[in-house]
């Protein structure tokens, strides 16, 4: 979407303050909410840094597709490529040989 960059502080599950309502309650937290319409499909690419620790995760957004319902899905990509089940509309997916994101993405201008 873009290469807009945004900070959060973290604080561990260790050190977060317990809910004094509920002091057995997970600590879950949100470090960082994606800009990404609720109406929105598509395949995603988010990456982050905790520290030194770099991470990355890679999501659809949108319809599955059965395997048996495509070929392709039976086919080894070539190096650099991903096979990818691509969102075409709110009932409508394909699969397709798409550029693997952790090359693509991480490729700095």
């Amino acid at each position: 979407m873009d290469k807009q960059s945004a900070s959060a502080t973290m604080v561990t599950a260790a050190k977060k303050p317990k809910d004094p309502q509920d002091p057995n309650a997970d600590p879950v937290q949100i470090l960082a909410e994606l800009p990404i319409d609720k109406d929105r499909m598509g395949l995603f690419y988010a990456r982050w840094a905790v520290d030194d620790v770099r991470g990355s995760t890679y999501f659809r957004i949108g319809p599955g597709l059965r395997e048996k319902d495509n070929p392709i899905l039976h086919e080894i990509p070539p190096e650099g490529k991903i096979l990818a089940i691509v969102p075409i509309d709110i009932s409508h997916a394909e699969a397709a040989i798409i550029p693997d994101p952790r090359v693509a993405c991480e490729a700095e201008p």
